[in-house]
């Protein structure tokens, strides 16, 4: 058993056992209104200073499925994600 970066493994590399690990961060914002809202991005695991030139990595495209199923607590905070 490996960890692999899900991020820079190509497929053929892939074997049984390997095992991807990442980190996803969820950034809560305030909005102007007074709500709430959130960033979520994923990085390498571990952690490097900057992943794709960015400190907390890339964005995660469709945060709201993804939010729901990692961080339930938002979606009950009625936090909705940040459009900038």
């Amino acid at each position: 058993m490996a960890i692999v970066d899900p991020f820079r493994v190509r497929p053929a590399e892939l074997k049984a056992g390997d095992v991807m690990v990442c980190t996803v961060t969820l950034h809560v914002l305030p909005r102007a209104d007074g709500e709430l809202s959130y960033r979520m991005y994923h990085a390498p695991w571990p952690p490097t200073a900057f992943s794709d030139g960015v400190p907390q990595g890339a964005r995660i495209a469709n945060e709201e499925a993804v939010m729901g199923q990692l961080f339930p607590v938002a979606g009950r905070a009625e936090a909705k994600p940040d459009v900038r």
